[in-house]
């Protein structure tokens, strides 16, 4: 009992003592981010599946219209198994935008695995060039769904920390879902293509389904018990919670206050100045062609009689695809965007261009074209490699920075239906397009939008790196950077 008397006085002399320390709260470490990542890799295995749906036709194509396929299709049908895919997508969107409201984020992604799954078991059923046209209707709706759903699950669970690396495993997974078909249709066999597609929206509802809802979307419906528990689990256990726990919910009580309607973007200069840039980058984005390149990769390396086999050379394009998708993470806010972007629409306007005038010296000029039968697949890995640095990741980035928050829901959904109801009109015209003219003139046009979407980016689109979101919707709106009390302008 002496001794316990004794011990704190000894402790006056200790160089921390432990009955002065005032307790902090937790820090999140590294070990706490893994189930954050676990949740954002869990959600993006549906994007995954998306991905397949891109590159699906490329070697399914040259498979249905093989003498032994169980039903042939002509080229203007191909033209409607690629073209209504994105038509679908045009109208996956909105309804998948309320869905996320009304139900929730969590399962608004679980929902998004049904039109896929039933698209895939039509489509290994079907005899029926009909029914294959519905099928690839319906997996469209995933597809526009998932550009819409799975960035607002991935931004509002994360931390800001790491929001930047981990949002972009969204282009990632697409990439990695548009190689998976490549190499999988290289075996050519219709089935197993089919299978192993089918496979992926499967797997997403059985990983996903153990994941939490976000937070966020909790507290706006008053469940802040549920909001606590999902966030706890989100940054690991030790870590205390509370402070973010009400900054989200004031974020989440702002957000309702000043919620925009349609009205109030179409009658807002600033709104429609911002819905232009970001209407005009995605409708150039599918001007430029990818579209076309991913749905027809196998058919086009065989109309250019390359050296190498159509079905590897869709395998490398598609393999540069996903390597460039990584390289875009830690470039994007050194060089900027207007850089990128310029950069990757003039690289692809040329890449593009170059394959045209091969197509031209092939088909119209009719010149041997034996000791150079390796351009083609130069042109389209530079073209891709291009279109993942700049055009085919950063309208989206552009899109979420320049919209105002109050309409961003709704000017969203527009914006991502004008995408994909470009990409079903050019889809659906480049095989009665190349008919009439040739395919080196659609390649050209392709040259020809990605100039003019060099020239938009330079006049039109502002240059957001390392600037708030107040400071862009300022500068939006023209005004000059400084005080935003207007007190003082620089």
């Amino acid at each position: 009992m002496e001794m316990e008397m004794s011990d704190p006085n000894s402790l006056q002399d200790n160089d921390a003592p432990t009955e002065t320390r005032i307790p902090q709260p937790a820090e999140v470490t590294a070990t706490d981010k893994v189930p954050q990542i676990l949740a954002t890799i869990a959600a993006n295995i549906i994007v995954v599946s998306a991905g397949t749906l891109l590159s699906w036709t490329s070697p399914a194509t040259p498979m249905l219209q093989h003498q032994d396929s169980p039903f042939r299709i002509t080229d203007h049908e191909a033209s409607w198994v690629g073209s209504l895919l994105a038509l679908g997508a045009a109208f996956g969107g909105p309804p998948f935008g309320m869905l996320v409201n009304m139900v929730g984020r969590k399962l608004a992604i679980l929902a998004l695995s049904l039109p896929v799954t039933v698209s895939w078991i039509l489509i290994l059923c079907t005899r029926s060039v009909a029914w294959l046209y519905i099928a690839r209707l319906v997996s469209g709706l995933t597809l526009g769904g998932v550009v819409f759903v799975i960035p607002i699950y991935v931004a509002e669970i994360v931390e800001p920390s790491v929001r930047g690396p981990l949002s972009a495993v969204f282009q990632v997974a697409f990439n990695i879902g548009i190689l998976y078909a490549y190499v999988v249709g290289a075996a050519g066999h219709y089935t197993l293509l089919n299978l192993t597609c089918l496979a992926l929206p499967v797997l997403a509802v059985l990983i996903f389904v153990w994941m939490p809802e976000a937070p966020q979307y909790l507290l706006t419906k008053d469940n802040r018990a549920g909001a606590a528990k999902s966030l706890q689990w989100l940054r690991g256990k030790s870590h205390n919670v509370e402070h973010e726990l009400q900054q989200l919910k004031e974020v989440a009580e702002k957000e309702a206050r000043n919620r925009g309607s349609l009205k109030d973007m179409l009658t807002s200069p600033l709104a429609v100045k911002a819905l232009v840039i970001s209407t005009g980058l995605v409708s150039f984005q599918q001007l430029g062609g990818i579209c076309v390149v991913l749905f027809y990769t196998e058919t086009i390396f065989q109309a250019a009689g390359s050296s190498m086999s159509a079905s590897l050379s869709a395998v490398i394009v598609g393999t540069v695809m996903l390597i460039m998708s990584f390289c875009i993470m830690p470039i994007m806010d050194r060089a900027g965007r207007r850089v990128l972007l310029l950069v990757s629409t003039c690289v692809d306007a040329l890449s593009i261009l170059v394959l045209g005038l091969y197509f031209l010296l092939k088909e119209q000029l009719h010149r041997d074209v034996t000791a150079i039968s390796w351009l083609p697949l130069v042109c389209l890995v530079t073209y891709i490699g291009a279109y993942c640095l700049g055009i085919g990741p950063l309208p989206w980035v552009v899109m979420s920075e320049v919209l105002p928050p109050n309409v961003k829901g709704s000017a969203g959904a527009i914006v991502t239906s004008s995408c994909w109801i470009t990409s079903f009109m050019l889809t659906n015209s480049f095989q009665t397009f190349t008919d009439y003219v040739g395919r080196y003139c659609a390649f050209l046009v392709f040259a020809l939008h990605s100039l003019i979407a060099a020239l938009f980016v330079y006049y039109k689109v502002p240059e957001t790196k390392g600037i708030s979101l107040q400071e862009i919707q300022d500068r939006l709106a023209g005004r000059k950077e400084g005080n935003i009390n207007g007190s003082v302008s620089i």
